[in-house]
């Protein structure tokens, strides 16, 4: 035994403690040494005998325990080959997942036209033509109307010396004519206004 010595092992500083590194020899042989491994949760040491999983997404090893699983779950998750995700990386993704999903959102709500606002200006528009038709027909009616009228009283002028009371007559009938203007006045403005509704609504849509 006085001729054997164990070579003393130069330890390389390596930054993953999880790793399995290469420790150079005094004489120059590589040994191959396996570094503690840590706990993401609880920070402890991981033996071999502890019951163990690693996170898919981050690869980190951790107790079973530390994330609230039993010898049974784990067993189960190896034999059935389904990937475990520690709570800190489903976090993450759920955030990104929620990022994604509003912004999504954002740009399809910006890019689409507002069905309120086009129904309303339709509803607006068939409002204001339905009014043109009823004040249409109503200078048609007031037209009508003021033809009669001066009908009789061209004949009233004609029979003025063979009546007496004729007159009378063509004063009522006068009047009468006078009313219509005014009828006709106010169809006028009726109609302006609706000019500038339907006008406010071309510049609005």
């Amino acid at each position: 035994m006085s001729g054997f010595s164990f070579p003393l092992l130069k330890p390389f500083n390596c930054p993953r403690p999880t790793c399995i590194c290469s420790i150079q020899s005094l004489s120059g042989r590589p040994q191959r040494v396996k570094m503690p491994v840590y706990c993401r949760i609880c920070t402890k040491m991981v033996n071999s005998k502890d019951i163990k999983i690693t996170c898919h997404s981050c690869n980190n090893l951790m107790h079973a325990a530390c994330v609230n699983l039993s010898a049974s779950d784990v067993q189960y998750l190896e034999e059935s080959k389904e990937k475990f995700t520690c709570t800190s990386c489903q976090g993450s993704s759920r955030l990104l997942r929620s990022n994604s999903t509003s912004s999504n959102a954002s740009n399809h709500s910006n890019s689409q036209p507002s069905t309120l606002d086009t129904n309303s200006a339709l509803a607006s528009i068939m409002e204001t033509m339905t009014k043109f038709d009823t004040i249409a027909e109503d200078i048609a009616s007031i037209k009508k109307s003021q033809k009669s009228l001066a009908e009789q009283v061209k004949n009233c002028n004609s029979n003025s010396g063979r009546h007496g009371g004729s007159m009378t007559n063509q004063d009522t009938i006068t009047n009468e004519m006078q009313m219509l203007k005014s009828k006709l006045k106010t169809m006028d403005e009726r109609i302006g206004s609706a000019g500038v509704d339907v006008s406010n609504l071309s510049r609005g849509s």
